[in-house]
């Protein structure tokens, strides 16, 4: 399925930010990865669906556990930022502090991703199975010992993309959530800002208000990011080996470092602006859409690392 096709048969999608990144991921991952994602969502709608599931569930008491495991807790960079200056690039901290009992988005990333890797050897057969016989053996599949490796699944299309928003990885403020300020003429905290409605407004502004335009010009911009595959994915590679923990510590310090100047800048220095039509907002559309990006390649490159069992 392409992904514009994708796209059509999604219709509303909720929180656009995950979906994206879930249709991004699946549009750059293997031939491979796309059929097993396929097994246990066969259509845009469920794609999209999964990769907000996490959420969802939050108010869940059988997952309450997970809460924290979308954020880094309190703890603050150092100031002021150094922008793009690796020798100054503060790691994100990994103590008591800022992942309390291990629950952190980092730590969190690190686990379902291990799972999912034990899980998919045990169920391989069952998955070649849902492959070869089609629509009723994936019924059978999605009824069957899969369960827990369809929620670790969705964990990690969801954690992924919000540790590409930077906010989720710096407990300052709350992770920008008690900063207030203005947007198109409404009193909102900044985290909210950075979730929703920059996407929404960018989309408007520059896409007439289409997904599909928005997805077609991220699918056209990809090879020129400054920040996709090469500086995120292949290089960091050679030092740490993917999916260990400390590559999780690496890269998620790197988007860091990169972008959260971006979003804290001015910000720091004004009780409230208005920030629609402003140099900040044209700066944030341009952060968006590399973090877009960069997660949609780091997802493909995550779920091929661990499906790659198979070969």
């Amino acid at each position: 399925m392409t992904s514009v096709l994708f796209f059509q048969q999604a219709g509303a999608y909720g929180p656009t930010g995950h979906c994206l990144v879930a249709i991004l991921g699946y549009s750059w991952s293997s031939e491979y990865s796309k059929s097993v994602l396929d097994t246990f969502f066969p259509t845009a709608t469920a794609l999209c669906a999964a990769a907000n599931w996490p959420d969802s569930i939050k108010g869940n008491p059988l997952y309450k556990q997970t809460i924290r495991e979308h954020y880094m807790s309190d703890w603050e960079s150092p100031e002021p930022f150094s922008f793009h200056d690796n020798q100054r690039c503060p790691q994100i901290p990994f103590d008591a502090k800022s992942c309390p009992n291990d629950h952190c988005i980092i730590r969190a990333m690190h686990k379902y991703c291990t799972k999912l890797y034990y899980q998919f050897e045990t169920i391989l057969p069952h998955i070649e199975m849902s492959l070869f016989n089609g629509k009723e053996k994936r019924q059978q599949l999605d009824h069957s010992s899969s369960k827990e490796f369809k929620e670790s699944l969705m964990f990690i299309i969801h954690l992924l993309g919000d540790a590409h928003q930077p906010l989720h990885l710096c407990g300052k403020e709350r992770g920008g959530n008690e900063r207030i300020v203005s947007y198109n003429g409404k009193t909102i905290d900044l985290h909210s800002m950075w979730d929703t409605h920059l996407l929404s407004s960018k989309i408007e502004q520059h896409h007439q208000g289409s997904y599909e335009q928005y997805l077609l010009a991220l699918l056209a911009q990809e090879t020129a990011s400054k920040y996709a595959s090469n500086k995120h994915g292949k290089q960091q590679t050679q030092q740490h080996a993917i999916l260990s923990l400390e590559w999780f510590v690496q890269w998620t310090s790197m988007v860091h470092c990169n972008y959260a100047p971006v979003i804290w800048n001015d910000v720091l220095s004004r009780k409230v602006f208005e920030i629609a039509h402003s140099e900040y907002e044209k700066n944030a559309f341009n952060v968006m859409d590399d973090l877009l990006i960069a997660a949609g390649h780091t997802l493909a490159q995550v779920l091929d690392e661990i499906f790659s069992l198979k070969n």
